[in-house]
């Protein structure tokens, strides 16, 4: 190959046409050697990190003052899986501009090979600060909505429990009750007295069986039903 020969791929890596789209990308471009030291980078990743391009390219990128220490020992880690070919999902870390502001970032790479240069490292760094900050919101929202709904339910198993007491107590009454009356309907029909319980006229409603005895009448025969005069009249007529 001629030192003035250029191939398709370095035309185009060389245009203005694909500086502009490289510049312009609201994605941070990166290009690397298979070393991990920084070729190239775009106006994003200048304007959102506030580093100046001489302050990136030439440098592996384990030495950017970009990424903390934790953020670069991941990206090292899957820089080294890119390199054995495993395919690797989307990686988030932090960043943080030279002004100190946190940057959520979500890294995307890949090995791709050009004719002249070999292969190269393209990373693809995405601002993913206002997901991150809506996601927190989401989490802080469900959590909250979560602890709410805790609190409902306890709140209605309290209510439900009371309220099972209560039915437990309502029928304990009730039986104790039922059981109270048939205690006095079997001391009343027992007595060794004669009792009848009479209504707000003076008529007798009800009699026990020393009543009968005493008295000769039997409840069926009309003995309830009647005042006392009834039976002073009818001994009198005797």
């Amino acid at each position: 190959m001629k030192d003035d020969e250029i191939t398709r791929d370095e035309q185009l890596t060389s245009s203005d046409e694909f500086k502009a789209i490289f510049d312009n990308v609201r994605d941070g471009i990166v290009l690397l050697t298979l070393t991990g030291r920084v070729l190239k980078v775009n106006q994003r990743i200048i304007e959102v990190g506030g580093y100046s391009e001489d302050e990136i390219v030439g440098r592996r990128f384990t030495q950017l003052k970009l990424f903390p220490l934790k953020s670069r020992v991941q990206m090292a880690a899957r820089f080294s899986k890119e390199l054995m070919g495993v395919k690797t999902p989307p990686l988030e870390v932090e960043a943080y501009s030279k002004a100190g502001e946190k940057i959520d970032v979500e890294i995307h790479g890949s090995i791709f090979k050009i004719k002249g240069k070999g292969k190269v490292s393209v990373a693809i760094l995405r601002d993913i600060s206002e997901r991150k900050k809506l996601e927190e919101k989401l989490k802080k929202y469900s959590t909250s909505l979560e602890q709410e709904v805790k609190e409902r339910t306890d709140e209605l198993s309290i209510a439900n429990k009371k309220l099972h007491q209560q039915i437990s107590e309502h029928k304990r009454v009730a039986e104790d009750l039922k059981n109270s009356e048939e205690q006095q309907k079997t001391l009343f029909e027992f007595a060794p007295d004669g009792y009848y319980i009479s209504d707000l006229k003076g008529n007798f409603v009800d009699g026990n069986k020393a009543a009968e005895e005493i008295t000769g009448y039997k409840r069926k025969d009309n003995g309830v039903g009647y005042s006392p005069r009834y039976y002073c009249a009818e001994k009198a007529r005797k």
